[in-house]
């Protein structure tokens, strides 16, 4: 049986482990870290924030019925309720877990940490604005392409190439 103080399921006990890491340096003052500490740190925490973001709009990809049990619209709606934050934001995030979950490629960019969140939104909107006629294997070449640029450009650089990435 789950009980709330136990969670079972491999995701929840993730989050715990998380939460968990994140209470043992709750109180850890980053003054006395080296410079070259500091900057792996912000390095490395980026990324482990992409891939945390990564697991959250996976789960809520698979969540509409979170939503339908709380008479929510959506499971954006329900979120921003549930964790109060804004509608817009929640609504932007449910469109890229719905477009991960159509794109595995730059899921699994995302949940690598190769690909921030900044860099997946324009990904996927540069995707979702090509033209209906275009051959879903163009779209698959597109995809592959953009992952790969996001290792070298940021997002307003990714946004360009997203634009012209027929021309590419």
């Amino acid at each position: 049986m789950d009980h709330p103080h136990q969670p079972s399921h491999p995701i929840r006990v993730a989050a715990r482990e998380i939460d968990h890491a994140l209470k043992t340096v709750a109180d850890v003052n980053p003054s006395f870290m080296t410079t070259p500490d500091k900057a792996a740190a912000l390095r490395e925490l980026a990324v482990l924030e992409a891939r945390v973001s990564e697991l959250r709009l996976r789960v809520a990809a698979d969540a509409c019925d979170v939503a339908e049990e709380h008479g929510a619209r959506d499971v954006g709606a329900w979120t921003a309720h549930a964790v109060r934050r804004r509608r817009a934001d929640c609504a932007r995030e449910l469109r890229l877990a719905l477009a991960l979950a159509d794109r595995p490629v730059l899921a699994a960019a995302v949940r690598e940490g190769a690909v921030n969140l900044d860099q997946a939104h324009v990904i996927a909107d540069a995707l979702a604005a090509l033209p209906g006629d275009v051959d879903a294997e163009v779209v698959d070449r597109a995809e592959v392409a953009l992952v790969g640029y996001a290792a070298d450009f940021d997002p307003t650089d990714l946004h360009r190439l997203g634009k012209r990435i027929l021309d590419v």
